[in-house]
Formats: structure tokens, C-alpha cells, sequence
């Protein structure tokens, strides 16, 4: 480890000098702040990590620690902070800062690391310079890798895939056996399949993915790829031993060095993402390490030990708002067919009609998140012939479709409904493409006009009358039958069932007193109580704030989510918000929809500053109702 400042040079003193000499020494390493800098280990090859420590002496705390520029040519992960305090020449106590981060280069070459600034009470302060060798991996073709992502260019939402192939070449002499299963495990690093990068999604399910990847049994049949910091215990569980994966080999001809061509065992690791928000993803480099058989000598193989590394693959996530969209555009990316249902057929002029639009998914498409009903105003034909009653509804999502349920109502007789346009955008041309339904015919009528014969009701048979009797002037006057006439008698049971009555009573006033104290010191269910109304004040407090209103008003859903999962609203995230709604049986649309209203919000609140539009607001408004409701059930 290098530090800051070295001693400058042999320093001559007389021997009774020293002892006042090193007490100065003692004291000023008891008081001086001084920063060391280290790499380790100082050589590696490209793909390897290395780990870089950063410690300041006779501190109590850094307030803040930065490796200018290092970003550029390396994947900075850390700190890890960690204090201590040592004993310095027997007589002061030194208290430590050590800071530890790991560095994965970009490239290779020869770095020269630059000083670290270290602010220690308000000071900077420099530390020392280092150099790091990254290495290029030796030419060799026993084994290579390489890491794709497909599709390379894609939009928010949009899924692609990232895919890890591992070709190891024949043994010689023939032998029909994977190389993989004569060796230990070899070392597997993937960095992207345990942490994506920020800003992108991991639509697979990992457990899932690896575990049906795991080696099973014993010797030759339990060896593979062994995945750094990844270990699994009963069935797949992120404890206990090492994880050993081996997917099914496929066999692939490729050229090796020697000109010849080879069948190589190919293995493959693939997952799938989706890109939250536009930019440059880069996934990789992934690195594979350990002994690898190389050729033979005789009757024995010759092994050797070395790296292999996958250059990194990146993805670009373009923003479509950037592009000039139609109006009608529905936030749809991908490829879909579109049809229409409507029900009932036969109808009179201004009766209710059902208008259900179903959209079907290609495979590759954007979340059905974010897919918005087409709003029918855009929809001329059907405008000029029809009143709409719902022009934007809430879809409900069917597996591979979507259905939007219009209610309509005709204006005159004869119309039928006409196609309905679904626009999309097709990422494969980059440019909006359109759909349509076929048309469907009605049979409207004009609206009969109603007598007063059809008003009054028709006089029924007497058979079907029912017999009135008056009772005027004593019940014996109209009625025969002494049978007609009740016991008025008391009766004693009613007198005996009193006390119990009684009981009950109090039992339940003194349940429901007891419920009544409980609840005021139930915090979590006070907060439900008042959480619609929180909301409510929020979104009207954004209303009158201007340019802070998307903010304030995507502030008030993540509260309202808050109060009722009894959560903190600090910090609180759209993915946290979902899976607490989900944890309390909200239904899906409704999250979909606070996921796409939460996102439109986010775009407006750091898109310029521009007020909420009046919408919008309505939007949060009648979403925050209907998730109310729900959380109460």
C-alpha cells in the first residue's frame, strides 16, 4: 500500500536525539490525518477483478470519499467502510478508516489510478497515485465465450434477451465425453444475472432459471460451471454450497486454430429484461476461470490454467416521446392484431351498447402496463354516429391480450359501428403502424313513442283479484271466522328472555367500547382511516402548486399506497408500492394502472417543469377512489 506523502530521505540524528525524535513521530501520527491508497493484486487479466483499498488514519469519520475519473476505464462496485482503531509505537492510539471498493476494468492496458480525494472535517485531501496491469487473455481456442444481447436496439418496456455461450473444444483422440465433466468446477462470474444494471428490469425468474440448471448427482455428473457468490441448499435456496450449474451441451462446428474444424460442446446461460428508462446498458464482461484441457501427451491430457473472458454487450433503450407520435397513439411498442365484439346487436336510438375491443400481443411487445385504451373521440366515424360514454376505459389483461370495454349509445337509426383504429409502433421499421377491427352492423331502430294506455297498467280478471276487506267499526262487522282472531295474552317467555337480552347487550357494548380504545392507539389503522383524505389534500395542494405539481401528485398515490400498507412514504418505490398492493389482494389492473399514472407523472415532473395537466390530475384523483376501496376490502 502506498501513501500520501513518503519520507523524503535518511534523516541523520545524534543517538541522544532519537527519543525526542520518535515521541514527535508518535505525536504526529496521533494527530495527523494521512491517506494510503492500494491495488491488489496489481497485475490481472481482462475480465478479473481487483480490489482497491483507500484508508485514512487518525480520523473518527469521512464525510466523503471520490476516485475522480476511475469510472471511465473500470466498474467501480463499493465502498465497504470500516472503522478500527490501532495501537501506534506503544503509546497512541490511532483511529482507522478503511474504505475497500472492487474494480472490474473496461479494457485492457496499463492504468495509472488516479489520487483519491478524501474530505475529512470540511478538508480535502489527496491520496497517493497507483497503476494497475490488466492483461490481455492468452490466445487460445480449448475454450470461448462470448455475450449477445438481441434485440440491441430497443424502447421502454420493450423486452430483449442477453445470452452467455460457453463453446469448449472435443477432447483429443476422439474421446465423445464433455470436457467439462473431467475437471473441478470451473469458476463462473455473471455480474448482470445477480444485479442487473440501474434502470433495467430481470423478467426471468432466476431461481427458476438456474435451477433447472443445477448439476445433479455425484463425481463426472456434478461438475460445471460454478457461479461466484451464488450457492444453494434445499432445492434452490441462496445458502450453504457453492451453485453448480451445467446446461444441456449443444454441439456446434467452429474452427480452432489449427485450421480444422471441431464439433464444440456449447453451453448457454440466457435471461430476459426490459429497459425502464431510456440510455446505454452494458452488460459484462463476464469471466470464466480454471483449469482446462488443452491437448494431450500421450495417454494423459495436458491441463492448463487460464482466464476466458466475454466482452461486454450492451443495449440501447431509445425514448419513443422523443419521436412526433399521432394522436391517437396508445403508448403500444411491439406488433398486435386487433378486433371488436359488440353486444347487444339489435337496439333502439339511445339504447346502451357494449363496444368490447380485444388487442392481441405479438411476442417481443412492450408490458401491457404500459398499453392505454384508444380514446374513440379520435375515431370520426364512430364519433359522428355514436355518444360516448367512456372514450378511455381501464383494459384488463387476458394472458397475450388486452380488452377495453366502450359503453355507446346511437344518435339515429341505421348506424352500425365502424373499424376501430389501433395504433402502434413497430420497433423492427421505427415508425406507427395501423391496425383496424372489422366493421360490425346493427340493427338500430328509432325509439317508439308511448299512449296512455301503454303508461296505465290493464285491469286483471277478477280471478286474478285480490280481495280487499275494510274494517270499519269493529273486526265482528267483516270477519266471520273467530279463528281470524289473536291470542292477547302475555306471554311469560318473552318476560324470561329479558335478562339475556339484557346480557347480550352489554356484551356487545362492552365489545364494541373495547374495539373503539383499541383503534385509538392502532396506528397502522388510523392511517387507513385517513388516507383517502391525505390523498385528496395532496392532490389538491398540487393542483394549485404549478410546476412542482407532477411531483406533489405522484408524492400523494406513493402516500396514500403508505397509509394503508401501513409503510413509509420516504423512499417508497412504484416496484414497492405494487408489491405491497399486491400482498393486500388489490387486483392487477388497478396496480398496472398506478404503475403507467405513476410513470407519466415522473416524466412530467422531470420534463421541463411544466405544470399538471388537468387530466392527469383527474386521472390520480379517481385512481386514488377505486384503490381506496379496494385496500378497505
Amino acid at each position: 500500500m502506498r501513501r500520501a506523502a513518503p519520507f523524503p530521505g535518511r534523516l541523520r540524528l545524534p543517538r541522544a536525539a532519537w527519543p525526542l525524535a520518535l515521541a514527535a513521530c508518535a505525536a504526529c501520527a496521533g494527530e495527523g490525518v494521512r491517506i494510503d491508497a492500494g491495488v491488489k493484486p496489481e497485475r490481472i487479466y481482462y475480465g478479473e477483478s481487483a480490489v482497491y483499498v483507500l484508508q485514512a488514519s487518525n480520523v473518527k469519520e469521512i464525510e466523503k470519499a471520490e476516485l475522480p475519473g476511475l469510472e471511465e476505464d473500470f466498474v467501480v462496485e463499493g465502498p465497504r467502510v470500516q472503522y478500527s482503531r490501532e495501537q501506534v509505537n506503544f503509546s497512541k492510539i490511532s483511529e482507522i478508516a478503511r474504505l475497500t471498493y472492487q474494480l472490474t476494468p473496461r479494457r485492457s492496458g496499463k492504468f495509472e489510478l488516479p489520487a483519491p480525494k478524501v474530505t475529512i472535517g470540511g478538508k480535502v485531501y489527496l491520496g497517493p497515485k497507483t497503476t494497475l496491469d490488466v492483461l490481455e487473455p492468452e490466445r487460445q481456442d480449448a475454450v470461448l465465450m462470448s455475450l449477445e444481447a438481441q434485440p440491441r436496439r430497443v424502447y421502454p418496456g420493450q423486452p430483449f434477451g442477453v445470452t452467455l455461450r460457453i463453446a469448449m473444444k472435443p477432447l483429443p483422440g476422439g474421446d465423445p465425453r464433455e470436457p467439462i465433466t473431467l475437471l473441478p468446477s470451473v469458476e463462473l462470474r455473471i455480474p448482470w444475472l445477480k444485479e442487473p444494471p440501474s434502470g433495467v428490469t430481470l423478467l426471468t425468474d432466476v431461481k427458476a432459471l438456474l435451477g433447472g440448471l443445477l448439476t445433479r448427482g455425484r463425481g463426472e455428473a456434478a461438475r460445471g460451471f460454478k457461479l461466484e457468490d451464488w450457492q444453494v441448499g434445499g432445492g434452490f435456496s441462496f445458502f450453504e454450497q457453492s451453485a453448480v450449474v451445467r446446461p444441456e451441451a449443444k454441439r456446434e462446428k467452429r474452427a480452432g486454430l489449427d485450421g480444422k474444424e471441431h464439433e464444440y460442446f456449447v453451453y448457454e446461460i440466457a435471461a430476459r429484461f426490459k429497459g425502464e428508462k431510456p440510455g446505454r446498458y452494458e452488460f459484462g464482461p463476464d469471466v470464466l476461470q480454471g483449469n482446462f484441457i488443452v491437448g494431450a501427451q500421450g495417454r494423459r491430457y495436458e491441463i492448463k490454467r487460464f482466464p476466458v473472458v466475454a466482452g461486454p454487450a450492451s443495449v440501447e433503450v431509445v425514448d419513443v416521446a422523443t419521436l412526433a407520435h399521432p394522436p391517437d397513439f396508445t403508448g403500444a411498442i411491439g406488433g398486435y392484431t386487433v378486433s371488436a365484439a359488440a353486444n347487444p346487436l339489435e337496439l333502439r336510438v339511445g339504447d346502451p351498447l357494449t363496444l368490447e375491443l380485444t388487442v392481441k400481443a405479438a411476442p417481443g411487445s412492450i408490458g401491457w402496463e404500459r398499453v392505454g385504451a384508444p380514446n374513440l373521440k379520435h375515431q370520426a366515424d364512430l364519433a359522428r354516429d355514436f355518444v360516448l360514454l367512456d372514450e378511455e376505459p381501464v383494459g384488463e389483461v387476458l394472458g397475450e391480450t388486452k380488452r377495453f370495454q366502450y359503453a355507446l349509445r346511437p344518435k339515429r337509426a341505421g348506424v352500425s359501428v365502424p373499424p376501430i383504429a389501433f395504433r402502434y409502433f413497430d420497433p423492427q421499421s421505427e415508425r406507427f403502424v395501423q391496425v383496424q377491427t372489422e366493421p360490425i352492423a346493427l340493427k338500430v331502430t328509432e325509439t317508439a313513442g308511448l299512449g296512455a294506455g301503454d303508461v296505465m297498467t290493464s285491469r286483471r280478471g277478477d280471478a286474478e283479484t285480490a280481495q280487499v276487506k275494510r274494517s270499519e267499526g269493529g273486526i265482528h262487522q267483516n270477519v266471520t271466522d273467530l279463528g281470524a282472531l289473536g291470542d292477547r295474552r302475555a306471554d311469560p317467555r318473552v318476560f324470561a328472555a329479558y335478562p339475556f337480552a339484557l346480557a347480550l347487550c352489554y356484551a356487545g357494548l362492552a365489545a364494541y367500547v373495547e374495539r373503539k380504545r383499541r383503534r385509538a392507539t392502532d396506528v397502522a389503522w388510523q392511517r387507513r382511516q385517513r388516507a383517502l383524505a391525505e390523498a385528496r389534500k395532496a392532490l389538491q395542494a398540487a393542483r394549485e402548486s404549478g410546476p412542482g405539481a407532477p411531483g406533489r401528485a405522484r408524492a400523494a398515490l406513493l402516500g396514500l399506497v403508505a397509509d394503508h400498507c401501513n409503510l413509509a412514504a420516504a423512499g417508497l418505490t412504484p416496484r414497492d408500492a405494487a408489491a405491497a398492493l399486491h400482498a393486500r389482494g388489490v387486483p392487477e389492473v388497478l396496480r398496472g394502472e398506478l404503475a403507467a399514472l405513476l410513470e407519466r407523472l415522473e416524466t412530467a415532473a422531470f420534463g421541463g417543469g411544466a405544470g399538471l395537466d388537468e387530466g392527469l390530475l383527474a386521472n390520480a384523483e379517481d385512481l386514488a377512489k377505486r384503490l381506496d376501496a379496494e385496500a378497505r376490502r
